[in-house]
């Protein structure tokens, strides 16, 4: 089975937008100068990569993209399922329906599914996955934008004081009743 996708409105963009896509430097400087956001990105590196103006070590080939675009939008559409579970004290809480897994590892020479399949949020691994996402992927996040805070002269330490409070907050209203 072939999937052929015109993209005739892309090569137009591309021409009208001029972009630099000669190395990976080149393409960042190009979006940096004229905001270009990342769908629209996405679309001028595909036409360059075609028209051999941008080289293909920076996007994957098509069927590569084709999935990756594929996988995304799925899990997108099943983080934004909602369901409603119940508290041991009786109150009831939206919450995500499904919970991903952060990455699943492989052996050496292995090319397997690099995730594993999503499991209800009342599954025994989806306690075992949100833990693993709060404690070693969020701390990653929040270093990097506490970083940018910190390179920027900010409040790194009144940003952090912020986090912590809305965090408490959160705690509070999960694991105290709610007094009416």
């Amino acid at each position: 089975m072939e999937i052929n996708i015109n993209v005739t409105d892309w090569q137009d963009e591309y021409m009208d937008a001029e972009p630099v896509l000669i190395n990976e430097r080149a393409a960042i400087e190009t979006q940096q100068r004229d905001g270009i956001g990342p769908h629209k990105m996405g679309r001028l590196l595909v036409v360059g990569r075609e028209m051999g103006q941008a080289p293909s070590e920076i996007l994957p080939p098509c069927k590569s993209l084709l999935n990756i675009g594929a996988a995304y939008k799925w899990s997108q559409l099943l983080a934004e399922r909602k369901t409603t579970a119940t508290l041991s004290d009786g109150r009831e809480l939206e919450v995500r329906e499904f919970v991903a897994d952060v990455r699943q590892d492989t052996e050496e020479g292995e090319d397997p599914e690099p995730f594993a399949a999503p499991v209800r949020y009342d599954d025994p691994k989806a306690i075992e996955r949100a833990r693993d996402y709060l404690l070693n992927r969020v701390p990653g996040y929040v270093y990097g934008r506490l970083a940018i805070i910190a390179a920027n002269g900010g409040d790194v330490a009144g940003a952090a004081d912020g986090l912590k409070a809305a965090i408490d907050g959160m705690v509070a209203r999960l694991v105290q009743p709610v007094v009416e």
